[in-house]
């Protein structure tokens, strides 16, 4: 059938002009006919055979005129397709009638198994794919946000597509919460980058090399090679990350290799950032009853949509977060969910900890000891404006009390550290910022006041 179309398409224009020209043609006729002066040839038997051959005519001309119109339409409705495969990072994205039947947001094409960071991914595959610049991509946001699983989505895509020739994947030790399992082994350092990177390209015996000749080694092989170097969890590293970055960039230089990067921290230098922000309502709603069905919980899949909207306003759109609330609702009530997660209340010591307060000690604990004082004086200040709304520069400033030079400083820590999000401003003179759902009830929570 498909060929039928395809070949009527082709002679589509013709077919359906000639057809135009022959019903009209027939038309005439018959109001030609239909003049008195002709009445005496009604029972004329050479016009009663002409018009038996142009009633037939007329026929195979309409029925010429249908299929030019429908090979039309399958013409236009081909190159629709066409047009939208060849775009990754077009989604419909717009609100579902129906509450059972989410739209996916992953781009099938594409085999993208992630939901809602499509336009993250595309991003990242178009830098990496530079011939030149953007040697190294940086993904930072809070914890829980999925950059492990975007990195790891990213490599995916880059050997399926067999843009690079080997993949090397180094994770810092990080601690494991719900499904996620512990990370441990040697504390992350350059020097231990580069032995992995030789172990895992079967190139054992640069481990034994003298640092400088190390270098050189795997300077050789990122040249000589297309290699996909990620760094995971880079903020738990031995070394700072930045001296890491530093040491990283020149071994990246003119060479066909490229590094991706994850960390709670932002990144400094001549890095490619990805800011990872939570997933937008549509893309929390479509998270939420994908892992509701694949737990089983059909209670939280079949649930309204306006039911799961306090789910994402209580969580952000954190993908950890949602999937963490989902799992409490298979035996608890939606309004204790979230009143839990939103008033956390401290048990008399460490032991009787619950899963909400251990939740909130990964996604901030190792970011909070890291802030100054100054740094957790702005943060609490920041609990004063909505969450997901913020502020301006400037009226952060007013009930900060902060000094100018201070409170400039603090701003970029709490930036550098992920506490605060950059919200979307009129123009560059007006810069506005925020936190994240999950951040303002941390800073408001008693845990802060106990670590």
């Amino acid at each position: 059938m498909n060929k039928l179309f395809q070949t009527a398409s082709r002679i589509a224009t013709p077919l359906s002009l000639a057809s135009v020209i022959v019903i009209a043609l027939y038309l005439i006729y018959k109001a030609v006919l239909a003049l008195e002066i002709f009445s005496i040839l009604e029972e004329n038997n050479t016009l009663i055979l002409i018009s038996s051959i142009v009633d037939k005519l007329f026929y195979l001309a309409s029925i010429a005129l249908v299929l030019s119109i429908a090979s039309y339409i399958y013409t236009q409705y081909l190159k629709h397709i066409e047009s939208n495969s060849t775009k990754n990072n077009v989604i419909d994205k717009s609100e579902p009638k129906n509450k059972n039947h989410i739209q996916p947001l992953i781009n099938q094409k594409l085999g993208l198994k992630i939901i809602g960071r499509d336009k993250h991914i595309s991003d990242i595959m178009i830098a990496l794919q530079e011939s030149s610049g953007k040697r190294i991509v940086g993904i930072n946001g809070m914890g829980g946000i999925g950059k492990t699983s975007l990195a790891r989505e990213v490599t995916d895509l880059c050997l399926y597509r067999q843009l690079f020739d080997f993949s090397v994947w180094l994770q810092a030790s990080k601690q494991a919460f719900m499904d996620e399992n512990s990370v441990k082994g040697e504390l992350l350092t350059f020097e231990t980058t580069l032995n992995a990177i030789g172990h895992q390209l079967h190139f054992s015996d640069i481990a034994r090399l003298e640092k400088d000749a190390k270098k050189e080694r795997i300077r050789a092989l990122l040249c000589n090679k297309r290699i996909l170097v990620t760094l995971d969890n880079l903020e738990t590293a031995e070394e700072h990350q930045n001296d890491i970055i530093d040491q990283l960039q020149p071994l990246f230089h003119n060479s066909q290799s490229k590094s991706l990067l994850t960390s709670r921290h932002h990144f400094k230098g001549e890095i490619y950032r990805i800011p990872l922000a939570g997933l937008s309502r549509y893309d929390s709603l479509h998270l939420i009853r994908k892992e509701a069905e694949q737990r089983n919980i059909n209670h939280v899949l079949n649930a309204e949509n306006e039911e799961l909207e306090a789910i994402f306003q209580v969580t952000g759109g954190s993908p950890l977060a949602l999937k963490f609330v989902v799992g409490q609702l298979s035996y608890l009530p939606l309004q204790t969910v979230v009143s839990q997660l939103c008033e956390i209340q401290l048990p008399e010591n460490e032991i009787n900890e619950n899963e909400y307060i251990l939740f909130y000690k990964f996604i901030f604990l190792p970011s909070w000891q890291l802030l100054s004082d100054e740094g957790k004086q702005l943060l609490i200040s920041m609990t004063r404006f909505s969450p997901g709304v913020g502020g301006t520069y400037e009226s952060i400033k007013v009930i900060s009390s902060l000094s100018d030079n201070t409170f400039s400083q603090c701003i970029k820590e709490l930036l550098r550290l992920s506490f605060l999000e950059i919200g979307k401003s009129p123009n560059l003179n007006q810069m506005r910022y925020y936190l994240h759902a999950l951040t303002h009830h941390f800073i408001l929570s008693d845990i802060i006041r106990v670590i």
